[in-house]
């Protein structure tokens, strides 16, 4: 639409694209054992992924262009199996096993790649936990308790998305609930996700946000202290407890430990 301002002096750059139909292309890899059909994305998407190796990239940043990438490959049906397996801690696939998916897929569809399936992409070290330990949760002004369990690096990782640089109120809500899934039983969960539908429950994000904070600054305070322009960040980098009083529970804090 013509701006007044500059009437019939401005400048005009006119451009055309040519009709294209993109060609499906998918591959089936074989992630941490377990078969998975993955689809080209757009470019965008795929040099986004490719970006996110950079040793200048901040883990928020990093775990936002992997999920970004994630769900721009899967379909929805095997989108949730992946995070079904991410956040079961009991399944053997993990971060290292993700950032080889990531690589061989964007070598596979990139310019100098066009070679055929199957791929692989192997969890080639033990999956790390942030923690040895469970931790009791508890607040009195809630009527909440619960026992969080030290997650799988490749969950944390991904929870760090919330986190990135210009992340949206949307995407801070699902990592916060992604994390939880990651840390508590399917009882925990459902109780978690009623009481936060309920209308009159006291119960709000805000508390549990502190709750997944507190649990980060316990387990993995590096992903924290990183530079980042989210208020969730600040806000827990100028915290010394999380909900008023925070309890020191025994056991390791900090960096992430293979289980045995």
């Amino acid at each position: 639409m013509p701006d007044g301002r500059y009437g019939a002096c401005m400048e005009t750059l006119e451009f055309s694209t040519p009709q294209r139909k993109r060609r499906a292309e998918h591959v089936t890899v074989t992630l941490a054992g377990e078969d998975m059909i993955f689809h080209r994305p757009k470019d965008a998407t795929l040099w986004a992924a490719a970006s996110t190796f950079g040793e200048e990239v901040t883990a928020g940043d990093r775990a936002m262009g992997l999920l970004q990438f994630i769900n721009g490959t899967l379909d929805p049906t095997d989108q949730k199996r992946f995070y079904e397996r991410v956040t079961d801690r009991d399944d053997e696939l993990g971060q290292r096993a993700v950032f080889n998916l990531v690589r061989e897929l964007v070598a596979h569809w990139g310019p100098e790649g066009g070679g055929r399936g199957p791929l692989v992409a192997e969890q080639d070290e033990p999956v790390q936990f942030y923690g040895e330990e469970p931790i009791k949760i508890t607040n009195q002004d809630v009527d909440l308790e619960f026992v969080a369990h030290p997650p799988k690096d490749i969950a944390l990782m991904l929870m760090a998305s919330g986190l990135a640089t210009g992340a949206q109120i949307g995407q801070q809500a699902w990592a916060v609930g992604f994390f939880l899934d990651a840390c508590t039983d399917t009882t925990t969960r459902v109780q978690l996700g009623a009481r936060l539908r309920a209308r009159h429950d006291p119960l709000e994000m805000e508390d549990v946000t502190d709750i997944v904070l507190g649990l980060m600054q316990k387990w993995a305070p590096e992903y924290l202290s990183e530079p980042s322009g989210n208020r969730a960040t600040r806000r827990a980098a100028t915290r010394k407890t999380t909900g008023g009083t925070a309890r020191k529970t025994t056991g390791a804090s900090g960096g992430a430990r293979s289980r045995k």
